[in-house]
């Protein structure tokens, strides 16, 4: 049986199969254009993409193992935190008279300090959440730290004639440390550490400015050193491919943290066994110990 239009065009009986190819033919070519601008659409959309920053973690090309890449800088800048710790506690324990924590605490900021700049500046742009934060912490926290600094040393030099004396004989190395509170606020111990036994780095401190410092290095360990731990994990959470400068980054922040913990524990320790043997010694001194005074009781 013939349908109307193979009637009026008089088309043979096979009007059913050409007209199913037809439209087989039709759907083919729907289905390829569909095809096509999606493909379009999915390159166009990767062209944005792709201009975006943080395609530069994302690119596959880039994705690597980071551990077999550099498990050997890894492994050694581990290692040369670890051995520095071991070395500066050997120290303590041989001269006692010697205080090597705020020396080790600087270092380790230091290095911390050197890292952190370098993520801030060429990977936290990646993850727009930490980006911002970690350019405040840095920029704040440098110039509060360099302010206190400039401020302990003007006034201990106006109300302890030891240390102006001192400062007198060695504004050389004082300047240069006073300098690098930016870094960390406990470089101005190291001027009052006593290690090696120099005169240069035996300046007369009184309580009152070790008081200052302790409890500033305190507020920035949880403003600054806890936060920068936190915005290391945050950016690792975020990120597809990892780099080197991020995780010593991570690192060291971890290290910084994990030390300032431990010591600050240790200094309440000494504290309360000095107090304790002062209480039961007969040559106890009447005057009462502070746990931010960096130096030894005898």
């Amino acid at each position: 049986m013939y349908h109307k239009e193979c009637e009026d065009f008089k088309t043979p009986p096979k009007c059913d199969k050409a007209k199913d190819m037809s439209l087989e033919v039709g759907e083919e070519n729907i289905v390829t254009n569909k095809s096509s601008m999606m493909e379009n659409s999915i390159r166009s959309h990767l062209t944005v993409i792709a201009k975006m920053l943080n395609t530069n973690f994302w690119d596959p090309s880039k994705a690597s193992d980071l551990w077999n890449d550099y498990y050997y800088i890894i492994i050694g800048f581990i290692a040369i935190l670890v051995i520095m710790t071991l070395v500066f506690f050997a120290y303590s324990y041989k001269d006692p008279n010697t205080e090597v924590g705020p020396v080790l605490k600087f270092i380790l900021s230091a290095i911390n300090f050197v890292l952190n700049t370098l993520f801030t500046a060429y990977y936290a742009q990646a993850v727009e959440s930490v980006y911002i934060p970690s350019c405040v912490i840095l920029i704040a926290s440098s110039v509060l730290k360099e302010a206190f600094g400039l401020y302990l040393i003007r006034k201990e030099r106006n109300n302890n004639s030891y240390f102006f004396n001192w400062w007198r004989k060695h504004i050389t190395i004082g300047r240069i440390f006073t300098l690098l509170s930016f870094v960390d606020i406990y470089s101005l111990e190291i001027l009052s550490s006593k290690i090696g036994d120099r005169e240069s780095l035996s300046a007369p401190y009184s309580k009152s400015i070790k008081t200052w410092i302790y409890w500033i290095g305190f507020a920035a360990l949880i403003k600054k050193d806890i936060s920068q731990f936190v915005i290391q994990v945050i950016y690792y959470n975020s990120v597809l491919h990892y780099d080197l400068i991020p995780l010593l980054s991570l690192i060291s922040a971890t290290a910084v943290v994990l030390f300032n913990g431990i010591w600050r524990i240790y200094l309440i320790i000494r504290y309360c066994f000095s107090k304790l043997y002062r209480r039961n010694s007969d040559k106890a001194d009447d005057e009462p110990i502070v746990i931010f005074n960096s130096e030894n009781d005898s």
